[in-house]
C-alpha cells in the first residue's frame, strides 16, 4: 500500500492563524506530524465552503493535491456564521465539497465545526462569553455528522434543466416536503413535493456553482438531499417572543412542536398556512431580539439513515466537543483563545489535534 498524502482543505482555522507561536501550523498539523504522516495544507484564511467549491478557486491550489490519496474537509466555521443560510444549504456545500475532492481521487474525512463566540475579557472565563446568535446551524450540522451524514438518494427519471422549476425523480418519498438537493454538483432549493416530482425548485445561487446555461443534468444522475432538517423564512423583521411568527410558508411541518430560531428553541402549538401559532420561547422574559427578513427557522429531522447514503465521506473527526464547555453549547473553553473569538490559540489547537484520529490513514 502506498504511502498515505492528506491533503488539507479549509479556513484559518485549518491554515493556523491564531497560533501565536507558529501562524502556519494548525491542530491539524500538531495531529498529524506525530504520526509522520504526510500531508499537503491548500486552506486559506476567510474562506468558506460554499467558496471552495466554486471550481475557479479551488483550481490551482487543487494542483498541489496530486497524489494525494485523502482529504480533511475542515469547513463549517465561516459558512455557517451567515444568518441567511439554512442548515440544509451547509450541509449541501459539504456534500459538493466532498463530490469534488472524491472525483480528484481523495478519500474525504470531515471535521466537526467549533463555536464563535464574543468575550467580554478576552476569553478568559466562559462566564464572559456570549455564543453567536446563528449557532443553531453549527448544532445541526454536526448532529448530522454524527449520526452519519445521513441523506435521502433518488435519480432524475429524464434529463432535466437544474435551472427549472421541476425536478422529476424516481422516488421521491425519503426526501422532506421542503430542503435543499444536490446533483451534478449544483444544490437547488424546492418548497414542495407532489409525487415524485420536487415543485417551486430554483438554484441555491450565494456563492453556489451555477448549473452550464443550456445545459441538462443526464436521465439517471444522482440527487442527494441531507436529512436532518426542513426550513421556512420570515418574509419581515418581527421582534420574538411572539404569540404568532409569520413565514413565507408552514408547508411540511409538524402541527405543532419545536423550531430552533436564529435565538435558540421556539415551541409551538398550531399553524396557519403562513403562520406558526402559541409560540413561546422557554426562559424568554422580553423581547430577545429582532429576526432580519429572510431569516431562516429550522426544524431538527429524525437521526436516521434514509436509504443509502451514497455520498463519499470516509468519516469525521470530532473537534467541535474539543473546542466548547459541553456538546452544542456554543462557547469556547477558557482560557486559552485569542481575542476575535474564531481562531484558536496555541492551547486551543493542542487541545484540538487530540481529535483526529491518524490511525485511520494508515
Amino acid at each position: 500500500m502506498s504511502r498515505p498524502l492528506i491533503l488539507i482543505v479549509g479556513d484559518s482555522i485549518a491554515e493556523g492563524l491564531g497560533n501565536a507561536n507558529d501562524s502556519t501550523y494548525s491542530f491539524i498539523d500538531m495531529a498529524l506530524e506525530p504520526a509522520k504522516l504526510l500531508h499537503v495544507k491548500v486552506a486559506k484564511g476567510s474562506e468558506r465552503g460554499a467558496t471552495w467549491i466554486q471550481r475557479a478557486n479551488q483550481s490551482r491550489r487543487m494542483m498541489f493535491g496530486l497524489g494525494c490519496n485523502y482529504a480533511i474537509w475542515e469547513h463549517t466555521v465561516n459558512d455557517w456564521r451567515s444568518p441567511q443560510i439554512s442548515f440544509s444549504a451547509l450541509a449541501s456545500i459539504a456534500l459538493i465539497g466532498w463530490q469534488q475532492l472524491q472525483a480528484s481521487g481523495l478519500d474525504p474525512y470531515a471535521t466537526t465545526g467549533g463555536p464563535a463566540s464574543s468575550s467580554s475579557d478576552g476569553w478568559a472565563t466562559t462566564a464572559g462569553q456570549t455564543k453567536n446568535l446563528d449557532d443553531y446551524n453549527r448544532i445541526l450540522y454536526n448532529t448530522w455528522l454524527r449520526t452519519g451524514a445521513p441523506c435521502a438518494r433518488s435519480t432524475l427519471v429524464s434529463a432535466q434543466s437544474l435551472s427549472g422549476t421541476t425536478l422529476t425523480l424516481a422516488d421521491a418519498s425519503a426526501f422532506p416536503n421542503r430542503s435543499v438537493v444536490v446533483c451534478d454538483g449544483v444544490a437547488v432549493s424546492y418548497t414542495g413535493k407532489s409525487g415524485n416530482a420536487l415543485q417551486g425548485c430554483a438554484v441555491y445561487s450565494q456563492y453556489f456553482p451555477q448549473p452550464p446555461a443550456g445545459v441538462n443534468a443526464p436521465a439517471g444522475s444522482v440527487v442527494l438531499g441531507p436529512v436532518g432538517s426542513i426550513y421556512c423564512v420570515l418574509g419581515s423583521g418581527q421582534t420574538l417572543p411572539l404569540a404568532t411568527v409569520t413565514v413565507d410558508s408552514t408547508a411540511g411541518f409538524a402541527s405543532s412542536g419545536t423550531l430552533i430560531v436564529r435565538y435558540g428553541p421556539m415551541t409551538y402549538t398550531g399553524t396557519t398556512a403562513t403562520t406558526f401559532t402559541g409560540c413561546s420561547i422557554p426562559g424568554a422574559g422580553g423581547g430577545v431580539g429582532t429576526f432580519l427578513a429572510q431569516q431562516q427557522i429550522s426544524v431538527p429531522g429524525a437521526a436516521i439513515v434514509v436509504g443509502h447514503p451514497d455520498h463519499p465521506l470516509a468519516g469525521f473527526f470530532e473537534i467541535g466537543d474539543l473546542m466548547e464547555t459541553s456538546r452544542g453549547s456554543g462557547i469556547w473553553k477558557a482560557p486559552g483563545y485569542t481575542a476575535d473569538g474564531v481562531h484558536p490559540s496555541q492551547t486551543a489547537h493542542q487541545a484540538m489535534s487530540t481529535g483526529i484520529d491518524t490511525t485511520v490513514f494508515v
